[in-house]
């Protein structure tokens, strides 16, 4: 079905019993079928920010601890120097978004001046691209689901 479209019904069945009924109507390439992303990740790697109040802080070890919240990513950046306390934590919310880019390192700009630099751990990057891929399909289908209510308003 490779380069075909989607648009029928599948009957997923297990050893025991046929009992989870799947729908699956996508007018895109399977390709753009949208995965749900899990409520919490964990991305390791060296970390690098600015911020108004800490001024410019150096490439350190730690993690980006994301956790989704009513649809919201909250992200909290923990140095290997102090794990119980996050060093600045943000908020994923396309409207604050400067800038975002992603190839072999996150480079996030917030509108408050905050600057993020994120070395993930080699192995890593093929989750956290796909992360912001899934991300950029949730944040436009949100943008055309608004759209549509106001209009319809």
């Amino acid at each position: 079905m490779a380069g075909g479209y989607i648009s029928q019904n599948v009957l997923l069945t297990t050893n025991k019993m046929r009992t989870n009924i799947c729908q699956i109507i996508a007018t895109h390439s399977p390709s753009t079928i949208s995965m749900k992303l899990p409520d919490t990740l964990e991305w390791s790697g060296s970390i690098k920010y600015y911020t108004q109040k800490t001024g410019n802080v150096s490439w350190k070890s730690g993690t980006l601890d994301l956790k989704n919240t009513n649809n919201v990513w909250c992200c909290n950046v923990m140095l290997s120097t102090n794990k119980v306390y996050p060093a600045i934590t943000f908020k994923l919310i396309r409207s604050n978004i400067k800038r975002l880019i992603f190839k072999k390192r996150l480079l996030l700009e917030f509108a408050d001046g905050l600057l993020v630099h994120f070395n993930p751990d080699d192995h890593l990057i093929p989750k956290i691209s796909d992360f912001f891929e899934e991300y950029n399909k949730n944040s436009n289908a949100g943008k055309k689901e608004r759209a549509l209510q106001e209009g319809l308003d």
